[in-house]
């Protein structure tokens, strides 16, 4: 589990009064197939200030102790405190004491633990056994009996349930975790589970959310959703590739980038190329500065944010985009009007924690290879009083700014220029068409007279021969023809 600095929480986390007894309703849906019974189980998960969403086990065959353990995607390990855990004090309200007579073994091996909030803590490996509020039950179940801590961040969590693909403390089971060995034993149908996290919005805790085990209730999903299927890029994590990340429709990574779905992370992380181009968009449009004390972006609740989108690729190589609004991934503070947005640096990693959870249900397939499986919830996101016209977030460049605007005059002033000469050019054909219109009849009226003068004189009375005066023929004869009338 790698959990971001959460310090705008932790102070009302830790004066939150200790768990109270809660029901947790369980629905059961049993079926034959092969000639085996199924379990495919809704565990009701506590949602505990949208921070920690936490899971109630039994530990122990004889004692069932009752141990609260946070559900975390991105680690391995059930681990819980022992009773005389040094350097525990006031963390970790239920803890557990191993004793063989409980079905709890302890070997010789001992691990160290240390979390992205700077918990550390080291413990002993051994065996236990679990039983899950339906009933079901895990024999043998690796866990780190935790007998020392320092700079422990703790909530109203006893304790972390590993979720991730492979269970390291397993080497003789090869690696199996829980989930493999029910489906081994044929408790569930299918090798995976599913989270539904709801929002609790005012409320302090909610008992709503679901871990789904062998199966996907889709009640949880928006109707007519689509379930996109990515495949998964490791062995040890519940990583899958994204292709390409926007923010506000700038894109803050163009190339491959691993996405790690963790449910023990409340908000998000980001590698450092990709924080510096969040910072610079929230700074310089939001004015919104980013506070090292507590971990995240601070500032007044303004116009809205914007939108984080992640493009994968599924299993067939179609490209799917998922968008992380700031009603999901954001915080308000009503009695200071004030807007946070908590994210942690990392080295490589996109860390997409429970407010990507809370908009997506995902479902972790361990069979036939590892897969994840995204579909859209039915939780609403939170309630903050963003101004409504937004602005862009699409920050021009100075050269941008005095290129596009001369570019556009100079396009104007073309456009103009062209109209301008087309309606000259017409002008004149018209003027000329009327001139032409004009002067045709008194062409012809010249032609006509040309013509009568022609008839009446054919030829020329005389033309010059030999420096004399020679008549035509025609001439001579008209002259004896008057001569004899």
């Amino acid at each position: 589990m790698i959990k971001p600095q959460l310090n705008i929480l932790i102070a009302s986390i830790l004066l939150a009064s200790c768990f109270a007894q809660l029901s947790f309703p369980i629905t059961k849906v049993q079926r034959k197939q092969d000639g085996s019974r199924f379990l495919q189980s809704k565990l009701s998960v506590v949602n505990s200030y949208n921070n920690v969403y936490i899971l109630q086990i039994y530990v122990g065959s004889k004692s069932q102790t009752q141990i609260n353990v946070q559900l975390d995607t991105g680690s391995y390990v059930l681990w819980f405190a022992s009773k005389s855990c040094a350097g525990c004090e006031g963390h970790y309200p239920n803890r557990y004491n191993c004793q063989v007579s409980d079905g709890c073994v302890l070997s010789s091996q001992q691990d160290e633990l240390t979390f992205g909030d700077g918990t550390d803590v080291t413990g002993t490996i051994g065996q236990v056994f679990v039983q899950l509020a339906d009933g079901t039950t895990i024999n043998k179940q690796y866990f780190n009996y935790i007998t020392s801590g320092k700079d422990i961040v703790s909530g109203q969590e006893d304790g972390i349930f590993g979720l991730g693909p492979l269970d390291n403390y397993n080497s003789a089971g090869k690696y199996q975790n829980w989930v493999n060995i029910l489906f081994a034993n044929k408790v569930i149908s299918a090798n995976q589970f599913s989270l539904y996290l709801d929002n609790c919005g005012n409320n302090t805790q909610t008992v709503n959310s679901r871990l789904m085990l062998g199966t996907l209730d889709s009640s949880y999903l928006q109707p007519n959703t689509p379930i996109n299927t990515i495949p998964v890029t490791s062995t040890q994590q519940w990583t899958i590739s994204s292709q390409k990340v926007s923010f506000g429709g700038k894109v803050i990574s163009n190339s491959p980038v691993d996405v790690l779905i963790d449910s023990g992370t409340s908000f998000m992380a980001l590698p450092k190329n990709m924080f510096n181009a969040v910072k610079s968009v929230l700074s310089n449009t939001y004015s919104i500065q980013y506070d090292s004390n507590q971990g995240g972006f601070v500032g007044a609740c303004g116009q809205r944010l914007p939108t984080f989108t992640f493009y994968f690729d599924d299993i067939n190589n179609n490209q799917v985009t998922y968008t992380l609004e700031p009603e999901f991934y954001a915080l308000y503070d009503s009695s200071s009007q004030q807007c946070a947005f908590l994210v942690s640096q990392e080295d490589s990693l996109i860390i997409l924690g429970d407010v990507f959870i809370m908009k997506y249900v995902p479902t972790f397939i361990y069979t036939p290879y590892l897969l994840i499986q995204l579909g859209l919830s039915i939780t609403q996101p939170n309630q903050i009083p963003f101004l409504p016209s937004p602005p862009s977030d699409n920050s021009f460049p100075l050269w941008a700014k005095i290129v596009i605007p001369v570019a556009g005059c100079i396009v104007i002033a073309a456009i103009i220029y062209y109209f301008y000469s087309r309606a000259k050019s017409q002008k004149l054909a018209k003027q000329q068409q009327q001139q032409n219109q004009q002067f045709q009849p008194q062409q012809y009226q010249q032609q006509q007279q040309q013509q009568q003068q022609q008839h009446q004189y054919p030829y020329p009375p005389f033309v010059v021969q030999n420096g004399q005066q020679v008549q035509y023929p025609y001439q001579q004869q008209q002259q004896q023809q008057q001569y004899y009338r």
